[in-house]
């Protein structure tokens, strides 16, 4: 029996060279909010901005997720850099994701263009009271399929 495992050992470890080089595990470009909460003033908002290079990652996608205490709402939003103008300038936008005004939520979207992308935490629709979001949101880039 001892023979059998000693022949065998050899044709395992061949099995458990095998298979994909490539890594599921994404790399985490950047992480908005992670260290302190992003403080919003009465009526106002704060951008951050991530840039997406698709000719140096295979894909990317920007998911996390973000909470308002106290039952207090936000706006979160991903626009390009275009929606992100117009916004400003109007209030109103195009935007890849918009959770609308929620405690706390989610973002879970694939970025298919390179360029410059905004997140955006909003606080226009309250003009008197201050929030603060606690956030996780990072962008991701090459991602495998498991992720």
């Amino acid at each position: 029996m001892k023979k059998l495992c000693y022949l065998l050992l050899p044709v395992f470890a061949l099995f458990l060279g095998c298979g994909d080089d490539k890594s599921n595990t994404p790399n985490i470009n950047q992480i908005i909010g992670a260290d302190e909460p992003i403080t919003l003033a009465p009526g106002g908002f704060r951008e951050f901005v991530i840039s997406v290079d698709l000719n140096t990652s295979d894909n990317a996608i920007v998911r996390g997720e973000f909470s308002v205490r106290d039952g207090e709402k936000v706006s979160v939003m991903l626009m390009t850099t275009d929606a992100f103008t117009a916004w400003k300038a109007n209030g109103s936008a195009n935007a890849i994701f918009s959770s609308g005004q929620i405690s706390n939520g989610e973002v879970d979207e694939n970025i298919d263009e390179s360029g410059n992308y905004y997140i955006v935490f909003s606080n226009k629709s309250d003009s008197v009271k201050e929030k603060r979001v606690f956030s996780s949101i990072a962008l991701y880039t090459d991602v495998g399929d498991e992720f």
